[in-house]
């Protein structure tokens, strides 16, 4: 498996240096991707570690990765691993101002633009400037003639226009929560990400993103606070236990349940249940103590999780332990 699609919110064109920002995490992906081949030259050592179910578990050492230019590898092979850009709808009107399908003036009063801008910040007092100073950008020149771009509609990733997923998250209440025009931009950024699972993220330089989503019930995964600049999965019907072994060389080991024991405070924010912290258990007087709490906390934010839908981020280094069969 591998990270094929980078879902961008509009936030990389609302804020200042956003297209930069999202290179920097295309480069990222390419990186990671070309340091797992890197790293499957690497002969593992294996290794048995306690689980918190009180059994054993097998890994092996993979060696770090992902971290600075890997050196050995053409243009040819770097792009191979390029991630597909895939934008919400909206945004397909910069798309054809770029390439001079439509007039300045059209994009300036594009109501639904305006309004998804405001969405991520520029004041409508300021829209008309961001978007000259966008058209004077030379990363937003080159951006939508050097890079594969979709857009998140329904047509082309053939998902449900109505909901997302069994449980599940209804467009209804996207736009209820959030607004007729923002909800569809969150639909359109989830349903997507959901449809090509496991091998899309949703990638932001805004934490209006996380903000939202949690409106919306969204359950987050974190090891730490998300920085300026981050991607996350994306899942909804399943357990986070039922989820990880899909994206286990993306995400940080401190999330996935079997390595808990061993890891740094892992985070999960929930609208229910606010800001929770399965602490690193240092023994089993600590581990007896707190089981009967952790297994109901678990419990209900499974419930949650499978419900509502949750957000675990990508990333950007090799785990340090890979599990083996």
């Amino acid at each position: 498996m591998k990270v094929e699609y980078l879902i961008a919110d509009p936030s990389f064109f609302t804020r200042k240096n956003g297209l930069r920002k999202l290179a920097k995490l295309e480069d990222q992906i390419v990186e990671y991707e070309l340091s797992k081949i890197s790293a499957s030259k690497i002969k593992p050592k294996k290794l048995k570690v306690a689980t918190s179910s009180g059994g054993t578990q097998t890994i092996s050492s993979a060696g770090l990765g992902g971290r600075g230019r890997q050196a050995g590898f053409t243009y040819e092979e770097r792009e191979k691993h390029r991630p597909t850009i895939v934008l919400p709808s909206v945004l397909k009107a910069l798309d054809d101002l770029q390439r001079h399908k439509i007039q300045e003036e059209e994009v300036i009063h594009n109501q639904e633009l305006k309004e998804v801008f405001k969405g991520w910040g520029v004041k409508p007092s300021d829209f008309e400037s961001r978007i000259k100073d966008l058209q004077k950008d030379k990363v937003f020149i080159e951006f939508f003639n050097a890079r594969k771009i979709k857009y998140a509609t329904a047509d082309e990733f053939k998902y449900n226009p109505e909901k997302i997923g069994e449980n599940s998250l209804p467009r209804a209440k996207c736009d209820r929560v959030l607004g007729e025009i923002i909800g569809k931009v969150y639909f359109e950024l989830l349903a997507t990400c959901k449809k090509l699972s496991p091998r899309a993220v949703i990638g932001s330089c805004s934490k209006r993103f996380l903000k939202n989503t949690s409106k919306l019930r969204i359950v987050r995964y974190s090891t730490s606070f998300a920085g300026p600049t981050y991607a996350h999965f994306f899942n909804i019907g399943e357990t986070l236990a039922e989820y990880a072994p899909f994206i286990y060389d993306y995400i940080a080991p401190d999330i996935i349940e079997s390595v808990i024991p061993f890891s740094a405070p892992v985070i999960i924010i929930s609208s229910s249940f606010g800001i929770q912290y399965w602490r690193k258990r240092r023994s089993k007087e600590e581990v007896k103590s707190t089981k009967q709490i952790s297994k109901v906390l678990r419990k209900k934010i499974d419930e949650e999780s499978k419900e509502f839908g949750m957000l675990i981020p990508r990333h950007n280094y090799l785990p340090p332990s890979k599990f083996v069969d």
